[in-house]
């Protein structure tokens, strides 16, 4: 892992965590991190003893809640069109 330095602000997530803000101080895997530095959203920094860990804030919760499948009580009230489908006409009849 290497320690990075977030060069610009970089929209959406990563690995289910939203992007530091400009400015702070990150670590990334070291290809990644490389990738991300030749591209100039990133700054390696020097290693450093006694450097503070990625900020608990940027860190990846371990009990994330996730997505089930859909309510097996929900009523189904239409089944979608059987065979082939245009825009004007809807189903097309056989």
């Amino acid at each position: 892992m290497k320690r990075v330095e977030i060069l610009q602000q970089v929209s959406g997530t990563r690995n289910g965590v939203d992007w530091p803000p400009k400015g702070a101080e990150w670590e990334l895997p070291d290809a990644e991190a490389d990738d991300y530095e030749a591209a100039g959203f990133v700054k390696i920094l020097p290693e450093q003893e006694g450097r503070p860990k990625t900020p608990a804030s940027y860190a990846p919760e371990k009990d994330v809640e996730r997505a089930e499948g859909p309510d097996p009580k929900v009523e189904v009230r239409a089944e979608p069109p059987k065979g082939p489908v245009t825009r004007a006409t809807g189903p097309v009849p056989k």
